[in-house]
């Protein structure tokens, strides 16, 4: 079965995107956001939505502006509504840049009426987020907090694998942007992916299904 069609039944197992509402989709033109934003413009005259299309410019790179460009281009080419953000340059910290992503894009659900704000979060970020927690010396809560669903914020991509999202988007011959900054090992979420988690399967192959099943 194709990820669209598992996708779809996902959407109506789990009740996530009711029809006929206007949603913000948080595209930032990294492959899972493109692949997020392909599979919900495919779906939305089926289900009625108003998808709006909203890109966050970090202002870390020199080049961040093309990333801007081209999801623009794209949301143009889908018949989107597209909504950018630059928040103030200079050298950030992640909680810093993601308040400040958050911040912005709940602005944009009440001021577009919309219900949700969908984000291309997938299983591999479940994964990285609970081994940070856990160092961190998080609780069972803070292990299990990347949810599919949290206040305005919905993540429909959550039980599907990055090596999901790259056979569609090799499939479907997707273009999207990467982004220099994710081999960057200063942000912790890099060095977790990266160092950590790139080694896990040398210690236990099946160490992705295993953590699965207990978050």
């Amino acid at each position: 079965m194709s990820l669209i069609d598992r996708f779809s039944n996902a959407l109506e197992r789990d009740q996530l995107m009711p029809a006929g509402e206007t949603y913000i989709i948080a595209v930032s033109g990294g492959v899972d956001s493109m692949v997020l934003l392909d599979l919900l413009t495919q779906l939305s005259e089926r289900w009625g939505w108003k998808l709006i299309v909203a890109h966050v410019d970090h202002a870390q790179r020199p080049d961040s502006m093309d990333d801007a460009m081209f999801v623009s281009q794209v949301a143009d080419r889908a018949g989107h509504k597209f909504l950018l953000h630059r928040l103030r340059p200079g050298v950030g910290s992640e909680n810093r840049l993601r308040t400040g992503r958050r911040a912005w894009l709940e602005d944009m659900r009440q001021q577009h009426d919309a219900r949700s704000i969908v984000t291309a979060h997938h299983l591999n970020d479940r994964l990285e987020t609970a081994v940070w927690h856990a160092i961190r010396g998080s609780d069972r809560t803070g292990l299990t907090s990347l949810s599919k669903k949290s206040q305005n914020l919905i993540r429909p991509l959550i039980r599907f694998s990055r090596g999901e999202i790259l056979t569609h988007a090799q499939l479907r011959d997707l273009a999207w942007r990467e982004d220099s900054t994710n081999a960057d090992r200063s942000y912790t979420r890099n060095l977790i992916r990266h160092e950590l988690l790139h080694e896990a399967p040398t210690w236990d192959p099946h160490y992705q299904n295993n953590l699965a099943g207990w978050l």
